[in-house]
């Protein structure tokens, strides 16, 4: 009987096979190491697909079909139409892109290779499913805190106005900034997904007035994409729960967003006219090159690879300290006031380097995890780095198996937020990481201490 997995493992197959040999490139060794790379990401899909739902590896695998596989494929066959630069301006060297593709294929073979000698070890479940007495007792044992922090985020409004008005005079440090818009201003979150969750239990004005409330806090014509990803998702995916259980809607699901809904998004951002005026009839002036094409190409969106290479060039030219950077983004939250010395994100140091030895004009880049353990080991930092990487996605995807629902809440968070985790940097990766987490996970355990202890 032919499934629904076999279908979309054929079609997967000879949909890439089709559009590899279109944008084929004329170096041998390039072709070589992408179709390595394309069949390490179809053996893990194929084998994620049979396995027990895992939203986080889902999302691993399309970060490295998208980013790891498309992108490069498109951007290297293009590259003589942009004077052999890539969209972080940096000029197109065959060695350097051996080396990426390499660094790229060694961290996940190292990957999954601890990863499943992790599950093997642990003996994993087989999942925490929300059946009825699990959302009964989720409802009962944080019922309270909700509504504790539902008035809490009342009260803060005020604040919140008052920060938007006084930010466009002058800049707050990071870290106070941090604090506000990655912890204060995600408290909405779990009001709105708790009362989402329980709807049959609480009146429509109720789940209403929280989700509207999380929609002001974390406004889709203000936030960036990374940083309402995450939060959009996790709603989608406790309203249509199939998400959570089949390994194959999350990977449609993602899939979706990012070659679709990212880019129009970015359309809506990018151009005043639309966002303003709401001319949203604007979009369809926008052909397939524009949503599709331009997107992988010309723009930064998908500067995954071409910063890899960057983070690559800098270890060479700079010689780094040894896991300076590193100990940066673990103490992100140290204000440099204190640290005069504290390093710049991963991001925003290759950045400077692109500025001075190329034509970059800005200096906000992303840098991969495999870019990361480049700027701070050398090439055995993609080891190390993949080592660690594995540890960390094991430990947050035992929450999905947890009883209680609250893990799963902030699993599903997680396993989102790990787009944005790879694409990088490190510090911002960690630093928006911590904030949701008080806010979603933290706050509601304490405030749920406290009221079981005063009962």
């Amino acid at each position: 009987m032919i499934t629904h997995n076999f279908l979309f493992n054929f079609f997967f197959l000879a949909f890439n096979l089709v559009f590899f040999s279109l944008n084929i490139s004329k170096y041998f060794y390039i072709n070589v190491l992408l179709v390595i790379q394309f069949f390490i990401i179809f053996f893990l899909l194929t084998t994620h697909l049979k396995r027990k739902p895992n939203l986080a590896f889902s999302n691993i695998i399309v970060f490295n079909y998208l980013f790891f596989f498309i992108a490069p494929l498109l951007q290297i066959n293009t590259i003589h139409y942009n004077n052999f630069q890539f969209p972080n301006t940096l000029v197109f060297e065959l060695v350097l892109v051996y080396k990426a593709l390499i660094s790229i294929i060694l961290f996940n073979l190292i990957f999954v290779l601890i990863y499943f000698k992790l599950e093997k070890l642990k003996n994993s479940k087989s999942g925490y499913h929300l059946d009825k007495d699990n959302i009964n007792k989720f409802y009962k044992q944080y019922n309270s805190s909700s509504y504790c922090i539902l008035i809490l985020c009342i009260l803060i409004l005020p604040f919140f106005f008052s920060y938007f008005f006084e930010s466009n005079q002058k800049n707050f440090p990071q870290s106070t900034d941090l604090i506000i818009r990655k912890f204060l201003f995600f408290l909405p979150i779990f009001p709105a997904i708790f009362f989402l969750i329980n709807k049959n239990r609480v009146s429509f004005f109720i789940l209403l007035f929280s989700i509207l409330l999380m929609l002001f806090f974390k406004n889709p014509f203000v936030e960036k994409r990374h940083a309402l990803g995450p939060i959009y998702l996790l709603f989608i995916s406790f309203y249509f729960t199939g998400i959570l259980n089949s390994n194959l809607k999350s990977i449609l699901t993602v899939f979706l967003i990012l070659l679709v809904g990212f880019p129009l998004v970015s359309i809506i951002t990018h151009n005043p006219e639309i966002r303003y005026n709401f001319m949203f009839s604007e979009i369809l002036n926008f052909d397939f090159n524009d949503l599709f094409l331009n997107t992988f190409v010309n723009t930064l969106h998908y500067d995954a690879f071409s910063n890899l290479m960057g983070a690559i060039k800098y270890y060479e030219v700079n010689n780094p300290i040894i896991g300076y950077q590193l100990l940066g983004s673990i103490l992100f939250f140290v204000p440099r006031s204190y640290w005069i010395d504290k390093p710049l994100s991963s991001g925003e140091e290759v950045a400077n380097f692109l500025m001075n030895k190329y034509s970059l004009w800005f200096n906000n880049l992303s840098q991969p995890l495999v870019g990361e353990g480049w700027i701070n080991f050398g090439f055995i930092g993609v080891i190390f780095f993949a080592i660690l990487f594995a540890y960390f996605v094991f430990y947050f995807s035992r929450w999905n198996e947890n009883n209680d629902l609250l893990k799963k809440i902030f699993y599903v968070y997680f396993s989102y937020h790990l787009i944005f985790f790879l694409r990088g940097d490190l510090m911002n990766g960690i630093a928006y990481l911590i904030g949701p987490y008080l806010a979603i996970y933290i706050v509601p355990k304490i405030l749920e201490k406290i009221i079981k202890v005063k009962k």
